[in-house]
């Protein structure tokens, strides 16, 4: 097989496996794919910059964000020794820079986003510019900016809309953001909006994974946070039972999940039942941090 197309082959499969949260596997093909360009293509290659930044992000997935940012600081040096590069390895380096696993200072991830916008802004409407459009929404959240945030992300929504082929899969998760940004902006009725169009747009897609529950719950944590409780803890009852299932879970977003619900039913004066919740979410807690470096 051509190196070119085993490379893109590797990186596509990587997507797919972290769309359905098999994060191990995407990060060993991740891995696989580093180690080809390097060894077919040198390490001052498009294929093995853009496959480091990825790589960064899949490290990043699994609690080992140290080492994500080593790989990161590596395609970024070798970067600036290519000023040749393609403006899509450029933007796919400024994007990973811009997430919040990988740079915790929220302005410079904000910076990091705007650049890869201004990259990609020029360019025919693609999947790259929806990614950036929604990284910088959630960047732009972050850092207190929900008006600049809500802006991008209704371009990115429409984008999606009109042409399904450039990040249908993230059409759930950019409702979601935007409910973020709207809730900040103080425009309750539209962020309650988005949040439903959010949880109803993932469970059509039906991908089987963690983002289902996890916008239920924020769902949730929304109506929790306006005192509707009984509806908070209707939105969240599907996520927490999906949580209580999970074995050997990655993720402390799933005993937070259990957790939530748990506080609904409190706040309802459904005490029994939400010490029960409390008690699973502690178990799967102290499991998780039974390994530390997995759970994020």
């Amino acid at each position: 097989l051509d190196v070119y197309k085993r490379q893109r082959l590797l990186g596509l499969m990587a997507s797919m496996y972290e769309d359905m949260q098999v994060l191990d596997r995407a990060l060993a093909l991740q891995e696989q794919r580093v180690a080809t360009a390097l060894e077919a293509l040198g390490p001052r290659s498009d294929d093995a910059i853009a496959a480091r930044a990825d790589l960064a992000h899949a490290l990043s997935l699994v609690g080992r964000e140290a080492d994500g940012r080593r790989e990161l600081d590596q395609a970024a040096a070798t970067l600036e020794t290519r000023p040749d590069a393609k403006i899509e390895v450029r933007a796919r380096v400024a994007l990973r820079q811009a997430s919040s696993r990988l740079e915790p200072d929220p302005a410079a991830a904000l910076r990091a986003a705007e650049r890869a916008l201004e990259l990609v802004r020029g360019k025919p409407a693609s999947a790259e510019l929806v990614m950036a459009l929604h990284t910088l929404g959630e960047n732009a959240s972050y850092a207190g900016k929900p008006e600049r945030a809500a802006k991008v992300l209704r371009e990115a929504i429409a984008l999606v809309k009109a042409r399904p082929a450039l990040g249908a899969n993230m059409q759930a998760a950019m409702q979601a953001s935007l409910g973020d940004a709207l809730a900040g902006l103080g425009q309750l009725k539209e962020a309650e909006a988005a949040y439903r169009s959010a949880v109803a747009a993932e469970a059509q897609r039906g991908s089987g994974g963690q983002l289902l529950p996890q916008l239920q719950m924020q769902l949730g944590n929304f109506l929790f946070n306006a005192a509707r409780y009984r509806e908070a803890a209707d939105a969240q009852a599907p996520g927490a039972r999906w949580a209580r299932q999970q074995q050997g879970m990655q993720d402390a977003m799933v005993p937070m999940m259990v957790l939530s619900h748990g506080r609904s039913l409190r706040a309802m004066g459904r005490v029994d039942e939400a010490l029960a919740e409390l008690d699973v979410a502690d178990r799967q807690l102290q499991g998780c941090l039974l390994y530390t470096s997995r759970c994020v």
